[in-house]
C-alpha cells in the first residue's frame, strides 16, 4: 500500500480500527498499576537573580524594559542584554581574574569551550598576536 500524498489522510482498513479501538479500550480498563510511576524529585530552593520586589522571579518582559531602563540612564545606545554575559567573560578572562575553570562554574557553563565561545576578541590583542607571530617568523 503506498503511503499517501502530502495533506490526504491515510485509509486505514476497518479491521485495523476495530483492533485499535480493541486495545485502547483493553488499556483504559485495565488501569495502571500503583506506583507506576517514580515521584517527582523533592523541589530545590532558588533565588532568581533578578528578582521582583516579593522576591519572584521577573518575566523577560519586565526584564527588557528595566534593561532600557538601565541603558538609558547610562546614556548608552542599544546593547542586546545577553551582550553583557560576553563582556564580563571577556574581561575576567583578558584581567586573569578568574581562571577558565572558575568562571566557567561562575557562569553555569558545562564546557571551558563554551565560555570562551563568548570571549570577545579586541583589535589591539590581536594585533599583538599578529606582531608575535611575525617576531616568530623572523618577518619584521
Amino acid at each position: 500500500m503506498a503511503p499517501p500524498l502530502w495533506g490526504q489522510r491515510r485509509a486505514v482498513p476497518d479491521e485495523v480500527r476495530e483492533k485499535q479501538r480493541r486495545a485502547a479500550q483493553a488499556r483504559s480498563v485495565s488501569g495502571l498499576p500503583e506506583g507506576w510511576m517514580p515521584p517527582p524529585p523533592p523541589a530545590q530552593a532558588y533565588e532568581p537573580l533578578f528578582p521582583t520586589r516579593h522576591g519572584t522571579p521577573l518575566s523577560s518582559r519586565n526584564v527588557r524594559r528595566e534593561w532600557a531602563l538601565v541603558l538609558e540612564r547610562a546614556r548608552v545606545d542599544d546593547r542586546e542584554f545577553h551582550s553583557i554575559r560576553a563582556s564580563f567573560i571577556t574581561s575576567a578572562l583578558v584581567s586573569r581574574v578568574l581562571s577558565l575553570k572558575d568562571l566557567q562554574e561562575v557562569v553555569g557553563h558545562t564546557s571551558p569551550l563554551m565560555t570562551l565561545r563568548y570571549a570577545q576578541r579586541s583589535q589591539e590583542r590581536q594585533a599583538q598576536v599578529i606582531q608575535v607571530a611575525k617576531e616568530q617568523m623572523g618577518l619584521t
